[in-house]
């Protein structure tokens, strides 16, 4: 087998030997909130893929149908969770939001009962309903780096693919760059990291007064930590976990919690006008002066939840829970 594909098979190998969830963080101060050099893979397994001519020189089509969607993370943070067809293409828009283009990926196939593989420049795929397949498109790399250096495993290069049938398909996308918080613990003055995408684990930090407008958190973690009068403006926390989380007076006109688990959580004074909380699962906890005008929720389960003072969907004042 290639020197460089073993080398690689090693590194995912490390990847789910480390995947660990990170450490809880006590209250905190945030340090610093940018873009920074990451290293995690967006891989898509399948056993078999259609090549199809793309429609230009050095341009492909592939179709695939994978058996599993899979997030590795190593830095900053070490992390594997499994992704559903359904939503990973909003997950994608969140992994690769700074470069819309698409990104850097690692094709691989079986060849002649030995793994082969090449670099290629690959786009956000779309889904053929009909079939069920995912169309990507794929580029020869024009432009070298360091990470995609180390993914190049065959001598032939682009020159190895052509239409037809690949057997034994695996793709391999390399997202190197994100939005990486950092926040240090009151407690251990130490500095801790929140990654700022779908799929995230953030639990006990202090992102208080944050700025997270806009952003991705699909499927995150955010159990245990402080959002207090932080700006989640259009913020996508679709299925989130968000158990004793702090939301006291945050703004958060358009934010999407459809079908997130919400539990002993503090929203007091809260702006959430036209939010979606539909299809949620809010447990044990009181809403007190918590604006819900024009809210979305059809299908929420409120087992346990009380609320004063509190602006319902239709404009209305909710005092049923006022002691």
């Amino acid at each position: 087998m290639n020197k460089k594909l073993t080398a690689y098979r090693t590194r995912l190998a490390l990847l789910r030997l480390l995947a660990v969830v990170v450490s809880p963080a006590a209250s905190a101060d945030i340090v610093s909130d940018r873009t920074e050099t990451i290293d995690q893979l967006l891989i898509y397994s399948g056993s078999n893929a259609t090549l199809e001519a793309g429609g230009g020189k050095n341009v492909l089509s592939i179709r695939l149908k994978p058996d599993a969607i899979q997030l590795l993370g190593l830095l900053p943070q070490v992390f594997s969770s499994d992704l559903s067809m359904a939503d990973h293409l909003h997950v994608w828009d969140g992994l690769f939001a700074y470069d819309r283009s698409g990104a850097p990926a690692l094709l691989t196939w079986s060849d002649r009962d030995e793994q082969t593989g090449v670099r290629v420049w690959i786009s956000k795929p779309s889904y053929d309903s009909q079939s069920g397949d995912l169309v990507f498109t794929i580029r020869k790399v024009r432009k070298s780096t360091k990470t995609l250096e180390s993914l190049s495993v065959s001598k032939k290069g682009w020159a190895s693919l052509a239409p037809g049938t690949l057997s034994g398909v695996s793709l391999y996308l390399d997202d190197q760059t994100g939005r990486v918080l950092r926040y240090t613990s009151a407690q251990t003055q130490t500095v801790d990291t929140c990654l700022i995408q779908p799929y995230a684990t953030c639990r006990n930090a202090s992102l208080a007064g944050a700025d997270l407008k806009g952003a991705s958190l699909i499927r995150a973690d955010l159990s245990g930590t402080d959002l207090s009068g932080t700006n989640l403006d259009r913020t996508d926390m679709t299925m989130a976990v968000l158990n004793n989380t702090s939301f006291a007076g945050a703004h958060m006109e358009g934010t999407g919690l459809y079908g997130a688990s919400v539990s002993s959580s503090n929203f007091d004074g809260a702006y959430m006008l036209d939010a979606n909380l539909s299809y949620g699962q809010w447990w044990n906890m009181a809403l007190v002066q918590t604006n819900l005008a024009g809210a979305r929720l059809e299908g929420t389960a409120l087992n346990g939840v009380t609320f004063c003072s509190v602006t319902m969907p239709d404009g209305t004042i909710n005092n049923s829970g006022c002691n």
